[in-house]
């Protein structure tokens, strides 16, 4: 199959002929969505998405906004288990390393160490 037949199948193709995915987001968006990140720690990806739906009517999945976020050095981590705390440990649990952000809530949240801004990290709890 020629490379011009592959595109009007598949929609892009790299420089060696080999066929990707689209890219669903614009760099226009991929800023935006770093910039709302940024701006409110405290929000979520899906009211990331909600958001850049209601500004550029392009529909978005919670997860492709946490892969955009990802792809520009922020990293999302969940807890391995999503098991209710009691009280107790719940305030020994919000103890974190010194310099972070914490908030226990099933939030994604940004944890940024005073030492340097590049150690931004997306945190999911």
């Amino acid at each position: 199959m020629q490379i011009c037949d592959r595109w009007m199948q598949e929609g892009t193709i790299d420089r060696h002929g080999r066929s990707h995915p689209p890219q669903y987001t614009t760099s226009r968006e991929n800023r935006q969505i770093v910039r709302i990140a940024m701006t409110d720690r405290s929000v979520t990806s899906r009211t990331v998405a909600q958001h850049i739906e209601s500004v550029t009517y392009h529909s978005l999945y919670a997860r492709t906004i946490r892969r955009r976020l990802q792809q520009s050095g922020l990293t999302a981590s969940r807890p391995l288990l999503g098991l209710s705390l009691t009280q107790n440990h719940s305030a020994a649990n919000g103890v974190m390393k010194e310099g972070c952000r914490w908030q226990n809530k099933m939030k994604l949240s940004l944890l940024t160490s005073h030492a340097s801004v590049c150690n931004t990290t997306m945190v999911g709890f």
